[in-house]
């Protein structure tokens, strides 16, 4: 009997189905808080459109907020790779803000997009200052992209600023700006970009997120 073998269907592109979601409130000692971890189980790169519901610690809807993120996932700008699990930063806005405890995501729009097939990570930053040191704050003068995946990657760089929450509270982002444009990022190597012009007093987070 002659076996007779499937013929992988390359065409599939990633949908609704293929995509799983997790909110995080309070990040372990060192890592943000306020995450959405976006999990991409297809076989093409994507980008979303999704409506983001802040839920409280009963599962109802808090109403009256607005829901934003660092790298906008929701509105199309953060390209998720195929068979990865990537995450954005939320924030939330308006009277009540503090009773989020969870939130419900509901996918609106997938568009499948040209992107590396396998990444490996995401791409590492690294604040350089005037003597060519790496630092962990204060006042630095470019910002170094390490690509750890084999194909060139493009991405943008976002400068999260944080609040000092109260005791108890997870901290919230207060402003996001883009630092520069669209950069690629050679594959198994590293590019550097000018530093900001302006270095807040709190605390600032340094990103790079894939995007088009």
């Amino acid at each position: 009997m002659r076996m007779r073998w499937r013929a992988r269907d390359d065409r599939r592109t990633t949908t609704a189905a293929d995509l799983s979601f997790q909110y995080d409130r309070m990040g372990r000692s060192g890592v943000i808080d306020q995450t959405l971890a976006i999990r991409n189980a297809g076989p093409s790169a994507v980008v979303l459109r999704l409506k983001v519901v802040p839920l409280d610690a009963h599962g109802r809807e808090v109403s009256g907020l607005t829901t934003t993120s660092a790298y906008g996932t929701e509105i199309g700008n953060h390209v998720i790779p195929a068979a990865f699990t990537d995450i954005d930063v939320l924030a939330f806005h308006g009277p009540g803000f503090r009773d989020v405890a969870d939130v419900r995501v509901q996918v609106e729009a997938v568009d499948s997009v040209s992107f590396p097939a396998k990444i490996r990570d995401v791409v590492l930053t690294e604040r350089i200052d005037a003597w060519g040191d790496v630092v962990s704050g204060g006042v630095y003068e470019q910002v170094r992209l390490t690509n750890r995946s084999r194909d060139a990657v493009a991405v943008r760089v976002a400068l999260i600023e944080y609040e000092d929450p109260p005791p108890g509270a997870s901290q919230q982002a207060v402003d996001v700006q883009q630092l520069g444009g669209l950069v690629s990022v050679p594959g198994k190597g590293t590019t550097t970009i000018p530093g900001p012009t302006r270095f807040p007093d709190a605390f600032v987070s340094v990103k790079a997120y894939f995007a088009r």
